[in-house]
């Protein structure tokens, strides 16, 4: 799916295995970077959970990232298990 006003494609897979994931996240992150964007896996099987790096690279403004999750959800209700709670703080 693409959604153009926000700049954003929603891409799916069915692969075999934690590996064959990894590539496929990979193969998408490559273009993505080089365009100034990134790819981030939203949804993965529960078995797969900490097998496969969600993000890709560390973000420059992660510790804004935090700050903001910290500040605005301290219960972590919002986006359990996301990106933001994933990567360790710097």
């Amino acid at each position: 799916m693409v959604d153009f006003a926000n700049g954003m494609l929603y891409a799916t897979a069915n692969p075999d295995g934690v590996g064959e994931a990894q590539a496929w996240v990979d193969e998408l992150r490559k273009p993505a970077l080089a365009a100034s964007g990134y790819t981030v896996i939203l949804e993965s099987p529960p078995d797969w959970q900490g097998k496969l790096d969600p993000w890709g690279y560390t973000p420059s403004a992660l510790h804004l990232m935090q700050a903001l999750k910290s500040r605005w959800d301290p219960a972590g209700i919002l986006n359990p298990g996301g990106f933001l709670s994933m990567v360790p703080h710097p």
